[in-house]
């Protein structure tokens, strides 16, 4: 009885027209640097680290692109004599300006504003806005505006930089091979201002919530270069081919110091979402090229 043995030779295609090499182990090399127990090699990553650059820690000078310095308005007061006005430096004190409230020892102030730029410059001259009676022991002059912890904070929530991602392999991949993503996790330094006064804050990360675009999600900041199932890394598959954008929202713990020297931390009230990095990712499929 002869036996027909009939051999199939079978060539792995992706779906979006790139050939998938094979190695010398029967394993396929399909870009990246992912690499688990079998010795899968997935080589190909963004030079100089995640994908658009990498922040690098520092202090950076902007963070989301909705953040628009507000003008606000400054105040002076005076006391209510003859011989004082806004724009002189010394502030005389009459009898008039002592009689006129019915407290004792307090004082009858002209009161004055102006409208100043975010960066704290005059944008018009001083307005009259009428007195005020005050205690005797307020200060004359222009007055210091009270920066409290939730004008920083709300600064800082527009600021907040949005950590820069990779992945590998990086641009396309395959379905069904875990993917390797990570994100810039160096703490940062944004200068806010508020009123005028500059207010350095400091960014520490404290989470990263992952939406690889396909509906799955993940935690933590990942690491570059991992291998496939190693402790830290982020990891995802996909199950169908397709183009997806993957994004990371980083949840910061800032601190800062107020004006009055006052230190303030506020955890995790701040949070930024990168920019999406897109991944094609393309279906292998077995073609039968010769019957033998």
């Amino acid at each position: 009885m002869r036996v027909l043995a009939a051999t199939l030779l079978l060539s792995a295609t992706a779906f979006f027209g790139t050939a998938a090499p094979a190695l010398a182990d029967g394993h396929i090399d399909i870009g990246g640097q992912n690499t688990d127990n079998d010795e899968t090699v997935i080589e190909g990553t963004s030079p100089g680290g995640p994908q658009g650059g990498s922040n690098g820690g520092g202090t950076q000078p902007v963070g989301n692109t909705d953040y628009t310095p507000q003008p606000w308005t400054q105040e002076r007061m005076v006391p209510a004599c003859q011989t004082n006005s806004p724009s002189e430096s010394d502030d005389a004190l009459c009898m008039g300006a002592l009689a006129a409230c019915r407290a004792e020892g307090e004082i009858n102030m002209r009161v004055y504003t102006r409208l100043m730029s975010a960066e704290g410059v005059p944008t018009e001259p001083w307005q009259y806005q009428g007195t005020r009676c005050v205690g005797g022991d307020t200060e004359t002059g222009v007055q210091e505006p009270e920066v409290t912890t939730e004008d920083v904070v709300e600064q800082a929530r527009s600021l907040a930089p949005p950590s820069q991602i990779g992945v590998e392999p990086e641009g396309e991949s395959y379905v069904n091979v875990p993917n390797n993503f990570y994100a810039d996790s160096e703490a940062q330094t944004v200068t806010v201002s508020v009123f005028g006064i500059a207010i350095p804050v400091s960014y520490a990360p404290t989470d990263f919530t992952w939406d690889f675009g396909d509906g799955a999600t993940g935690s933590g900041p990942g690491e570059q270069g991992a291998k496939v199932g190693a402790p830290g890394a982020v990891e995802h598959a996909y199950a169908t081919g397709g183009t997806y954008e993957a994004t990371v929202t980083t949840t910061y713990s800032v601190s800062f110091t107020l004006p009055g020297g006052n230190q303030v931390t506020v955890p995790g009230e701040v949070s930024a979402t990168s920019d999406p990095v897109p991944l094609q990712v393309g279906e292998i499929q077995a073609v039968v090229s010769d019957v033998r």
